[in-house]
């Protein structure tokens, strides 16, 4: 039954974002119609799919059982919360996504960016300083998010030197 609910999954998570279809010859470069990530496949992603290891307790997700019927997701935000530096170069920050909307605030100096991945899937273009009240709008809601969950925050490291690579080297147009 475990393999059931792995393909399952995969298919699902294919149809949600589009993937169906497409080849390397032709990738697609579009925003994904429903998002998902990777984390849904736990806390009743496959419920009815009869996934047993359904951890118990209130889930930060939803059954994608619907897709694979050809139902559509209800529209909700996607939070990533990542408060800490990662072995490969991840820098703490949260981010929401809603829509084709991506906030993504940087906790080392609290730095927003804001980005409308139908048009720019690479975050290349950081829209925040044109978009104040959509910026407001979702750091409303992430905030908001954070606080249900009990999210916890990075305290300031006497050592922390801003001159050291952080891993967003990558420019941005503005």
């Amino acid at each position: 039954m475990a393999a059931a609910a792995a393909l399952a999954l995969a298919l699902a998570v294919a149809v949600a974002v589009g993937g169906a279809g497409a080849t390397d010859a032709a990738p697609r470069q579009r925003a994904p119609r429903r998002p998902c990530s990777s984390e849904s496949s736990g806390g009743g992603a496959l419920k009815g799919g009869g996934d047993a290891s359904a951890p118990a307790g209130p889930a930060d997700g939803h059954s994608l059982v619907p897709v694979l019927r050809g139902e559509t997701l209800t529209e909700r935000a996607l939070f990533w919360h990542y408060p800490h530096y990662g072995n490969q170069g991840g820098a703490p920050a949260a981010a929401v996504r809603r829509g084709d909307w991506k906030l993504i605030r940087w906790f080392e100096d609290g730095r927003e960016e804001l980005f409308d991945l139908a048009g720019d899937l690479g975050e290349q273009r950081d829209l925040a300083a044109r978009e104040p009240a959509r910026v407001a709008a979702l750091r409303t809601e992430l905030r908001a998010w954070q606080q249900d969950v009990g999210a916890k925050f990075p305290v300031p490291n006497p050592a922390y030197d801003p001159a050291a690579p952080n891993g967003r080297a990558a420019p941005r147009k503005q």
